[in-house]
């Protein structure tokens, strides 16, 4: 097997022999395996009193597994650091059964009944959680690269090492390479290339959306994501409204109509530095504003955290997202939440919406948008809106594609009043076309008592001390102010 794997285990030495005593040891036998043939000549009949395992696995899985039976049967094992040995590979052995595509059956003969020695091992004794998560990790292992590989070799044998393929990760779902493998040998069974492009692009966006929203981390996790958001536009042109569950733990249905929902599919979560720091932000019984909710991400995200005591104010002009946003509450049951169809702004009265592309909802803006369809829709001041329970607002996350501005000067009150954090997207360009400008949004939070901060995907908060400062940012940033002189 591995023997520097064993060597890190707890020893107790006895003369030259190295008595392993660690209770990792069961587990570690399974993932690394010892390879026992030659012992099993010798103490196979004295270890186990004559028991005879089944004829369908007998020698191979018998020879992998000898040591790992021996121990769930109170036996101890060591190992000896100076012998040599000399032995004959007969032509059943299996240390020759896994270089080459020369003789497929013969592997597959071989590897077959290891396989079948493992998935029974589960049921031959007491596990404990560990040892059986390293029994399915080498089952997986079996089925996956020894027998489904040996079966992709194999001419004509494709759909088989698939269904093998799909054996392996219904026992261990957990490995990114075997994920990989498995949809780069799907898209090699379907037609021609050229007639097959969209199906086959189709199909490794769904199995990789589906494993990057199982798995949150793992070594190279961003290359998949980026593939996987490349291929996302698929979402809105052949597939119905999906039902999916977010990193978080929310449900979501996602349509792929804006970047939002079509990063939500593909990855499992959406800005997730910024979701990280309103839940810090947050807690139990508080009330969070959510203005340019779009379809109900962020404010799923604080209504989860606030919980029954708390409460979630969402703002969303635009009728068909805000219907999505109250189809993914409705799924959610999510009762703490209200939505507000109005627009906020400095003053009352009514404002041209324009409702933006098709393919992409969340442009949706009070700013002019070339080609956009508009609709009329009412504009109040936040500050004239009655609070639920009459609490204190603690956070407030604003996304309205330039109108950031004017919906802080409608919540003058409530800034003075009530301090909240605010989470707020900058883009200087959607500012300066309603009249405003980063600079100016700046200098308005600051003259509050507000200081500014970038919100970095990649490391702390970024302290932003003047407005001039804001040309070291990306042309698009989320920003982080608060009043707390303890940040």
């Amino acid at each position: 097997g591995r023997p520097a794997a064993f060597r890190q285990l707890r020893v107790r030495r006895a003369g030259p022999l190295h008595i392993l005593d660690d209770p990792g040891l069961v587990a570690a036998s399974i993932r690394h395996g010892f390879y026992c043939g030659l012992q099993n000549a010798v103490f196979r009949a004295r270890v186990f009193d004559g028991h005879r395992f089944q004829a369908a696995y007998r020698n191979e899985a018998e020879d992998r597994l000898f040591v790992t039976r021996a121990l769930t049967r109170g036996h101890r094992f060591g190992y000896l650091t100076d012998v040599h040995v000399i032995y004959h590979i007969h032509d059943a052995n299996s240390s020759g059964a896994g270089g080459g595509r020369q003789d497929v059956d013969r592997r597959l003969r071989v590897m077959r009944p290891i396989a079948q020695g493992y998935a029974d091992l589960r049921h031959e004794a007491s596990f404990t959680k560990d040892e059986i998560r390293a029994i399915d990790e080498r089952l997986h292992l079996e089925l996956f690269w020894h027998i489904g590989y040996a079966l992709l070799w194999a001419n004509g044998r494709r759909a088989e090492a698939i269904e093998t393929y799909r054996q392996a990760l219904k026992v261990w779902p957990w490995s990114a390479a075997s994920w990989k493998t498995y949809v780069l040998a799907r898209l090699r069974t379907f037609g021609q290339p050229e007639a097959a492009a969209p199906r086959t692009r189709l199909a490794y966006l769904k199995a990789l959306s589906r494993y990057l929203r199982l798995v949150r981390q793992h070594p190279g996790r961003w290359r998949l994501a980026l593939q996987s958001v490349a291929l996302a536009p698929l979402l809105r042109e052949h597939l119905p409204p999906q039902v999916i569950r977010v990193h978080e733990g929310f449900r979501m249905r996602v349509d792929g109509s804006s970047q939002t929902s079509r990063i939500l599919y593909a990855t499992g979560e959406y800005e997730p530095a910024t979701s990280a720091l309103i839940k810090s932000k947050i807690g139990q019984g508080d009330l969070v504003v959510d203005v340019g909710a779009n379809i109900g991400y962020f404010t799923l995200l604080a209504s989860s955290a606030v919980g029954a005591s708390g409460a979630v104010m969402a703002f969303e002009p635009n009728v068909v997202v805000r219907e999505r946003l109250t189809d993914n509450i409705r799924l959610n049951a999510s009762n703490n939440v209200t939505v507000h169809g109005e627009a906020l702004g400095p003053t009352p009265g009514e404002v041209t919406f324009y409702v933006g592309p098709s393919n992409d909802t969340g442009l949706a803006s009070l700013r002019a948008l070339d080609g956009s369809a508009t609709v009329t829709v009412p504009q109040v001041r936040f500050d004239d809106l009655p609070r639920p329970g009459g609490r204190p607002v603690r956070l407030i996350k604003v996304d309205v594609e330039g109108a950031e501005l004017s919906v802080i000067e409608g919540m003058s009150a409530c800034l003075a009043r009530d301090r909240p954090d605010i989470i707020m997207e900058v883009t200087d360009e959607y500012l300066r076309g309603l009249g405003a400008s980063a600079a100016a949004l700046f200098e308005h939070l600051h003259s509050l008592g507000y200081r500014m901060y970038e919100i970095t995907e990649s490391g702390p908060l970024k302290p932003i001390a003047s407005a001039d400062a804001i040309a070291g940012c990306p042309s698009q940033f989320n920003a982080f102010w608060t009043a707390d002189l303890r940040h």
